[in-house]
């Protein structure tokens, strides 16, 4: 058995394992006859590893430290193994496959610039409130033709209001129209908007359903009329959008328009980004920039940088990691502290400060969005992040010695 082991080992270690390989590993590693000897082989391969790189031993003993310290029964937490060919990553990639070996859940994965390194830290006293940060939920509010508001959650379950011949459905996170009168005689629109964090769902009179992340809004028609259906947007949305040949599906967002006859896309226009990101899933989307129009196909990624009208067309995009949020997972292969950050602060409702800089470092993993802000603060100060609530918990500063 020990012998299987070390081979799928092997086979993550060169990237050619599948994730049955992987999903065996972590089965054979979790039988209790194996804890002890998985324990040493685990530092054993993590020593030889460590030997050819450059980490500093503050940053091999965070690391390993990281990997013994797993809650196993946190199933809140996937395993990533991200393969690297810089040799400053290849003891974060090990490591990540040695988290696999440790149990079937993982943790987040540093991946520090090379002229960087993970500074050693000591424990800090009272770093976090009594009362924990609880992570984003299903809420928003929904504002009437009449300019009327009402709060939703997924508590409210049923007929919530009625517009003319529309009857507004709240169910369980998802809002639904139910329209008697299909003439378009009195179309009204509506809004709904998420707060930071909070989400929603709804399905629009043609069917068409609609993702809202945190901070984010759709003005809509209650009832879709003449040759075309349109919406307006801010923030993060994922469509799957009701094919209907003869009356095209439009989503306004700033200047860009985009447009479907039936099909599933992510759109990322927040503010705070450097640009608009339209991703294709499925089908075939058109995306108009002034007088710049492309068309992108399933799996490219149409960006447009706010300065300008032009638009970059992106192939073989992760698609993955664009609709995480929508399944309920952080994704942040590769990503920037910073634009993890912004990430985090939406989704948990936070201002981020950073007291001398951001941190130069990135990491790679995926996490449930379910979780307290605490389980992530806490991985942070192992990797040398300091970090403190302040302002009634809503303001959360960055440090990094």
């Amino acid at each position: 058995m020990q012998e299987k082991i070390k081979h799928i080992y092997n086979l993550c270690l060169t990237g050619k394992a599948t994730s049955a390989d992987r999903e065996e590993l972590a089965r054979l590693l979790s039988l209790p006859e194996n804890e002890l000897w998985a324990k040493d082989f685990i530092r054993q391969q993590f020593e030889e590893i460590n030997n050819i790189t450059d980490m500093q031993p503050e940053s091999a003993n965070a690391v390993l430290e990281a990997i013994f310290s797993l809650n196993k029964n946190d199933n809140h937490i996937s395993p990533v193994i991200p393969m690297r060919k810089k040799k400053w990553v290849s003891t974060v990639a090990a490591a990540a496959i040695l988290l696999v070996l440790f149990g079937s859940v993982g943790y987040f994965f540093l991946f520090d610039k090379p002229a960087k390194d993970i500074v050693n830290i000591e424990k800090p006293g009272n770093l976090y409130p009594e009362n924990d940060i609880a992570p984003g939920s299903d809420k928003a509010i929904l504002t009437l033709a009449d300019g009327s508001k009402i709060e939703l959650d997924s508590a409210a379950k049923g007929a919530i209001t009625t517009q003319g011949s529309v009857t507004v459905i709240n169910l369980n996170g998802q809002l639904t129209y139910n329209n008697k009168d299909q003439s378009g005689k009195n179309v009204l629109f509506n809004t709904i908007t998420t707060p930071r964090g909070g989400q929603y769902q709804l399905v629009l009179t043609d069917g068409t359903r609609v993702w809202l992340n945190a901070a984010s809004s759709l003005r809509y028609p209650t009832t879709f009329v003449g040759n075309e259906r349109k919406v307006e947007m801010t923030g993060e949305g994922y469509f799957e959008v009701a094919h209907n040949a003869q009356s095209p599906f439009k989503v306004s967002v700033n200047n860009v328009e985009i447009q479907v006859l039936g099909t599933t896309f992510n759109i990322n226009a927040y503010m705070d980004e450097a640009g608009i990101k339209t991703t294709l899933l499925e089908g075939s989307v058109r995306v108009l920039s002034g007088d710049k129009k492309v068309i992108i196909a399933p799996g490219e990624q149409a960006n447009i940088n706010k300065n300008s009208d032009n638009i970059f067309i992106s192939k073989n995009v992760d698609i993955e990691g664009v609709v995480a949020w929508k399944n309920g997972i952080f994704y942040f292969e590769n990503m920037p502290f910073d634009e993890m950050m912004r990430h985090l602060s939406r989704w948990y409702n936070l201002e981020v400060e950073y007291e001398n800089g951001v941190p130069d470092i990135e990491f790679g993993g995926k996490m449930g969005r379910d979780v307290h802000l605490s389980k992530i603060l806490e991985f942070f100060r192992k990797v040398g992040v300091q970090c403190r609530l302040e302002e009634n918990e809503k303001k959360l500063i960055i440090s990094r010695k």
